[in-house]
């Protein structure tokens, strides 16, 4: 029996030794780089000349402005997490002995959230939500390089977001070289990620490492906000075509005179009310929960148009894009509605109480999940 050669042995010896330092030095940088992924999230800003030691011993100072925003955050996220929780107790047996045992006596969501108080899932509904992923919107915009996943909820700043989004793929140095058209023609020319473009596993891994975005606004503010943009200040073709002649033949058949006059606020209610399909048919009224499916996806930063600029700014500086662009001051349209009085206004239009109970019934989970009230 030939012996091998001791040179042999020690060359497999060598190589095998020098697989193991390889691996042993990539799980490394790899735990290194997850750390400084970490501080890019939790922190804002890119991480640049990265110590060591900073690795084995680091205390990151947040400015007191994000430690505020944070806690606020922390108090929308658990809001939308119990509501949730709350939502499918109501609806059945098996979440609600889990939640009414959380929940202990005398506490409503709201306090919970104001006290600051994290509320856990039932362990099947995080299963249940993952499951879901291939299921999600594929409306969704998604940023691989700052690892961003956007919901745009349209009259919710939505124009300005994307303009983030086409400086932040490269194509655009500021928000200022944008106009109105440019998005058509970003979306055919560059071809916007969207999630539904990913596989089933590409997607899971994203929703689990990506800052998750979406912003908010009061329903009754971003309903009116469409309204007068579509149908009243700014009449929009495509939306007369699909509702102006179906509104205004149910609103008043008998009255032809009213015929070229502009649709009114009430009687665009009205049509919606009574056509529910049609409720939520349309991206620019249709509620939060169907738009984000916000009780499926784990939302990392839940803004609001009160705060639109600051909580905008912050999910800039949680992705380290805050170096290279700043959130347009105000809004492009001139049809937002933000002004109380305003509000009051076209609502003591709708003479109908039902039409407004109906409304309240339609968005009763976008009210109940974000914290805003009707009164």
């Amino acid at each position: 029996m030939k012996t091998i050669p001791r040179c042999f042995i020690a060359v497999i010896i060598t190589t095998l030794f020098f697989l193991l330092a390889q691996i042993y030095l990539s799980n490394r940088h790899s735990r290194v780089d997850e750390f400084i992924a970490s501080r890019q999230f939790l922190y804002g800003g890119e991480v640049h000349d990265f110590d060591s030691s900073e690795y084995n011993n680091h205390k990151a100072e947040v400015s007191q402005e994000d430690q505020a925003i944070r806690a606020e955050m922390r108090k929308r996220k658990t809001l939308l997490r119990c509501g949730c929780a709350e939502t499918k107790a109501n609806l059945g047996v098996r979440v609600y002995n889990y939640f009414n045992s959380f929940m202990g006596d005398d506490k409503s969501c709201p306090k919970i959230a104001e006290a600051g108080q994290k509320f856990d899932e039932h362990p099947k509904d995080i299963w249940k939500r993952r499951a879901k992923y291939k299921f999600l919107s594929p409306e969704l915009y998604v940023d691989d390089k700052y690892k961003l996943i956007y919901c745009p909820v349209p009259k919710v700043a939505t124009s300005n977001w994307r303009r983030i989004l086409m400086v932040l793929g490269g194509y655009f140095n500021n928000t200022n070289e944008i106009t109105d058209d440019t998005w058509d023609l970003y979306v055919k020319k560059f071809s916007i990620k969207r999630f539904s473009k990913y596989s089933s596993k590409e997607r899971e891994h994203r929703l689990r490492t990506y800052t998750k975005v979406m912003f908010v606004r009061h329903p009754f503010e971003r309903l009116l906000s469409a309204y007068r943009d579509k149908f009243e200040l700014n009449p929009d073709a495509v939306m007369e075509r699909k509702y102006g002649t179906r509104i205004r033949i149910f609103a008043q058949p008998q009255l032809k005179e009213r015929w070229n006059q502009t649709i009114s606020f009430a009687d665009f209610v009205r049509y919606l009310v009574m056509h529910l399909k049609d409720f939520g048919a349309d991206h620019h009224w249709k509620s939060y929960t169907d738009l984000c499916q916000p009780c499926d996806i784990d939302y990392d930063i839940i803004g609001k148009y009160e705060t639109l600029t600051r909580d905008a700014n912050y999910v800039l500086r949680q992705i380290g894009a805050d170096d290279i662009i700043k959130f347009p001051e105000g809004d492009i349209h001139s049809t937002n509605t933000t002004q109380l009085d305003v509000v009051k206004k076209y609502f003591s239009d709708i003479t109908k109480d039902w039409h407004i109970s109906k409304l309240l019934d339609l968005f009763y989970l976008d009210f109940r999940l974000f914290g805003y009230s009707w009164k």
